[in-house]
C-alpha cells in the first residue's frame, strides 16, 4: 500500500475505533490488514477471506466495514455473477440501480439474477483514500477445468505448455473482458503448436478466431498496454449453472440485508419501483399475539398498548440477535426473515423462553402468548414503500401456516423439517413429541404436510378446531433413524 493511502487511512480508522471502542481491536486487525495487503485484494474486499485471514469474527467484520461506509473509508458495492462461468457482468454501487436480469459478455447468454447465489456484496477503500484504476473482477471456478490461467502486469510476457484435445476453446481476459476462440484440429502429425497472443489498448485482443492442432501447445501471452491482464483457456460451451457450493465463498446479497445496520445505514437505498430480485430461498417468519383484541377490551387501550410494545421489543431483539431481520409489522402481528433456517428456530426458541419469564406472576389477562409459523422457500425481493420487502409463494405459505397454529404452538412447513439439523435442535430442546396434518392452504393449490409443537403440557382441544382429529402423532426420535 503506497505511504500517501496509508497516511489518510490511519486517522480513519483511529477515528472509527473511537466511535466504536468496544470494537477497538477488531478495527485495528482489519487495518493491519488493509495496509499489508495487496492491491487486488483491496479493489473488492471479500469479508469471508479477511475473516478468515485476521479471526474477526465475520458479523463483526461486516458491521465494521458498514460503519465505514458512514466514514468515507470504504465504499460497497453490487456485483452480479453469470451462473455459467461466474464472471463478473455487472457491478452497482447502489441497489436502486440494479436489475433483475443480466447478460454475460462471455458465454452470451442472458439471465434472472438469484439475489441469494449470484450477487455479491464486497467493499473497497473509498476513492479519497485510494483509487485502483483496474477493474473488478473474478477467476473462473475449478468446475470449468482450465488449460490455462495467466496473470500479467503492463509490460510482461508470460509462456506456459499445455496438451490440448480437438475441439473448440475460448480464450480470454476476465479483467478486460477480450475474447477470442481457438478451433482445434485432430493433428495430422505430431508437432508442438505455437500460439502468441497479445493484449490491445481497446480491450481486444489482437487475434479473436486461431486454429491450431490437438497436443502440445506451447502459449506466449503478452500484455504492453494494460495495467494487468489475464489470460484463460477452457473449453467453449456453456456449462451447466455452476452449484453455489463450488463457488469461492463470499458475502451474498441476501445477507447483507439481513444486517440491521445495513438497513439503518441504507434504509433509503432499495430497489427501483420497477425491478424486482428472484430469491431462490429464504426463511420467512410470522407471529401474532394470542387473543390481543380481548385484552385491549379487558386491560384498555393504554395498558395493551404498553403490552404490545413490551412484546414487540422482545420479539424484535431475539430475532436480531439470531441473523434475522423485521421485514415488517401488521397490527399485532410481525414477518421477519432469516438466511439460515436453524437461526430461526433458535430466534423463536430464545424469544419463547423471554416472553415466559415475562409472563411470570402476571396474571392470564396480562401474559404473552404467540402463534407461530415457519416455512422456507423461494421468494422475490421487491420495493415496497421505499423499503425492501417479499412477495411470492413462500411468504403466502408462511403466513397461512402461522394461521393454523394456536396459542403457544410452532407451525413450520416440511420443508423446515427438511433441514437437516432441525430434527436434531429440537430433541436438544426437550421435544419428543410432533404433530402432523395435511391442510389446504387458502391461495395455494394442493394439501400441504404442516407440522406443530406444543410449548407446554395442555394440547389444543379438537372440539375447537375440527382439524386437531386429523393430526397424526410421531416420534421424533424415531424420525432421526
Amino acid at each position: 500500500m503506497e505511504a500517501e493511502a496509508r497516511a489518510k487511512l490511519q486517522p480513519a480508522m483511529q477515528e472509527l475505533s473511537r466511535e466504536h471502542p468496544s470494537h477497538a481491536s477488531d478495527i485495528q486487525s482489519l487495518h493491519g490488514w488493509i495496509v499489508n495487503s495487496g492491491a487486488q485484494e483491496r479493489q473488492r474486499m471479500n469479508a469471508y477471506r479477511i475473516h478468515g485471514a485476521t479471526g474477526i469474527g465475520l458479523e463483526t467484520l461486516v458491521r465494521i466495514l458498514l460503519w465505514g461506509t458512514q466514514s468515507s473509508i470504504f465504499e460497497l458495492h453490487w456485483q452480479q455473477h453469470c451462473p455459467h462461468c461466474n464472471m463478473i457482468t455487472a457491478e452497482y454501487n447502489s441497489l436502486a440501480l440494479t436489475s433483475g436480469t443480466s447478460h454475460c459478455k462471455m458465454c452470451d447468454v442472458s439471465f434472472t439474477v438469484d439475489f441469494k447465489e449470484r450477487v455479491e456484496v464486497s467493499f473497497s477503500l473509498h476513492p479519497s483514500i485510494e483509487s485502483i484504476e483496474v477493474p473488478p473482477f473474478c477467476l473462473p471456478p475449478r468446475s470449468l477445468k482450465p488449460l490455462a490461467q495467466l496473470s500479467l502486469v503492463q509490460g510482461e510476457i508470460e509462456e506456459v505448455e499445455f496438451e490440448i484435445k480437438p475441439g473448440v476453446y475460448r480464450y480470454y481476459c476476465p479483467i478486460t473482458m477480450s475474447m477470442g476462440r481457438l478451433h482445434v484440429d485432430p493433428a495430422s502429425k505430431a508437432e508442438e503448436s505455437e500460439l502468441h497472443i497479445r493484449q490491445l489498448q481497446d480491450n481486444r485482443f489482437d487475434s479473436t478466431e486461431l486454429r491450431i492442432s490437438e497436443g502440445l501447445v506451447h502459449l506466449k501471452a503478452e500484455n504492453t498496454t494494460v495495467p494487468i491482464s489475464g489470460l484463460i483457456v477452457h473449453e467453449d460451451r456453456l456449462s451447466d449453472p455452476i452449484p453455489f457450493q463450488d463457488l469461492d465463498i463470499h458475502l451474498t446479497g441476501l445477507e447483507i440485508i439481513h444486517y440491521p445496520e445495513f438497513r439503518e445505514i441504507f434504509g433509503n437505498d432499495a430497489l427501483s419501483d420497477r425491478e424486482k430480485m428472484t430469491i431462490s430461498g429464504v426463511t420467512i417468519l410470522f407471529t401474532d399475539i394470542t387473543g390481543s383484541t380481548a385484552m385491549y377490551e379487558t386491560l384498555g387501550d393504554i395498558q395493551a398498548y404498553n403490552i404490545v410494545r413490551d412484546h414487540f421489543q422482545i420479539l424484535i431483539q431475539s430475532i436480531e440477535d439470531r441473523g434475522g431481520i423485521i421485514i415488517k409489522t401488521i397490527g399485532d402481528a410481525v414477518m421477519a426473515s432469516f438466511t439460515n433456517t436453524d437461526r430461526a428456530l433458535e430466534s423463536i426458541f430464545q424469544s419463547l423462553d423471554r416472553f415466559s419469564h415475562y409472563n411470570e406472576e402476571k396474571d392470564t389477562t396480562r401474559q404473552i402468548n404467540l402463534k407461530i409459523g415457519l416455512h422456507s422457500g423461494p421468494a422475490i425481493l421487491v420495493n415496497l414503500n421505499d423499503r425492501l420487502d417479499y412477495f411470492g409463494g413462500a411468504v403466502n405459505k408462511a403466513a397461512r401456516i402461522q394461521g393454523l397454529a394456536s396459542s403457544n404452538e410452532i407451525a413450520f412447513s416440511q420443508e423446515i423439517l427438511d433441514y437437516p439439523p432441525i430434527r436434531r435442535m429440537l430433541l436438544q430442546r426437550g421435544f419428543k413429541r410432533i404433530y402432523r396434518r395435511y391442510s389446504t392452504l387458502k391461495g395455494l393449490s394442493g394439501s400441504h404436510p404442516v407440522y406443530f409443537l406444543r410449548i407446554g403440557q395442555q394440547d389444543p382441544d379438537s372440539s375447537q378446531n375440527p382439524g386437531r382429529s386429523q393430526e397424526v402423532e410421531s416420534s421424533l426420535a424415531g424420525a432421526m433413524q
